[in-house]
């Protein structure tokens, strides 16, 4: 018996059905700072915001080989929280944490409006 050697694209460890095309914004900013520091920022917001947990939940149930593979954008789609809201709640968490680089990150991308809305609201740019 032959056994087929087929793959199908990058291996997606949160399943083919947790899988959406990527946000460029949250694309660019992660390859800029790297998702684990941005997912440290989004750590410290999850304590106060409840809509961020999940998020952060099923990123720690994940090993260190599938997050390196997984993109910020399907775990989005998992938690069900849009990408303006993690780039917002990963802006608030840098400068909880006394850092300012997410925001300079954001200020050299040209952002949809969703994500200016998102973080206006909690700061005047």
């Amino acid at each position: 018996m032959n056994v087929p050697c087929q793959r199908f694209g990058k291996w997606k460890p949160l399943g083919v059905r947790n899988h959406v095309p990527s946000d460029s914004t949250l694309l660019k900013l992660s390859s800029f700072l790297g998702k684990h520091l941005l997912m440290d920022y989004v750590r410290r917001v999850a304590a106060t915001d409840l809509l961020i947990a999940p998020l952060v939940e099923e990123w720690d149930a994940l090993t260190q080989a599938a997050q390196r593979a997984v993109t910020l954008t399907d775990l989005c789609y998992l938690s069900r929280i849009t990408p303006a809201s993690f780039i917002s709640a990963a802006t608030r968490g840098s400068f909880q944490a006394g850092h300012a680089c997410v925001l300079m990150a954001l200020s050299t991308m040209n952002l949809p409006e969703d994500v200016e809305v998102a973080v206006r609201e909690w700061f005047v740019c």
